[in-house]
């Protein structure tokens, strides 16, 4: 996947810093991008570095919505398979071969790895946006705090509007 985690930490760290900042609940409309999702029940969210990033007091780790410019499925899935390498001591790569259909135009995946050096594990999806950018949606936390509540988060995908 391409470096979309770049400048994401600081954002990261401006999120958990910023309780005294107006944080949102319920639907998210991007007309611009033509997509609106709802943020899930026990969590908030924030704009941050050009994403969408999603914190709960309950589930540990984070949710980050950003864009991406694949033209299609095939795309989104040559992208996983490369997984996501970046200098700042992030690695993630597919936890096997398989794919999950999101939406009638996403996929979705379990990766493992690191996050800025810390083992990590995160589902990824992926979706194609027929109007213009995609988008991406980690939701990933330390290894050994992951559960199938960050899968499940986003049953319920983007809607394109």
């Amino acid at each position: 996947m391409k470096p979309i985690l770049k400048s994401f930490f600081t954002g990261l760290f401006l999120f958990c810093c910023a309780s005294a900042f107006a944080q949102q609940t319920g639907l998210v409309e991007y007309k611009s991008l033509g997509l609106s999702f709802q943020i899930p029940d026990g969590w908030v969210g924030q704009e941050a570095n050009g994403s969408f990033l999603m914190g709960s007091n309950t589930v540990p780790g984070f949710i980050l919505l950003t864009t991406n410019e694949a033209a299609s499925v095939e795309v989104l899935k040559q992208e996983a398979r490369a997984g996501m390498v970046e200098q700042n001591g992030t690695n993630l790569q597919m936890n096997g071969t398989r794919f999950e259909s999101v939406g009638s135009n996403g996929i979705g995946t379990e990766f493992t790895g690191t996050l800025e050096y810390q083992a990590a594990k995160a589902y990824i999806v992926g979706m194609v946006n027929p109007y213009g950018s995609g988008v991406t949606i980690i939701s990933a936390t330390l290894k050994d705090k992951y559960s199938s509540a960050h899968r499940a988060t986003f049953i319920t995908p983007p809607t394109i509007i």
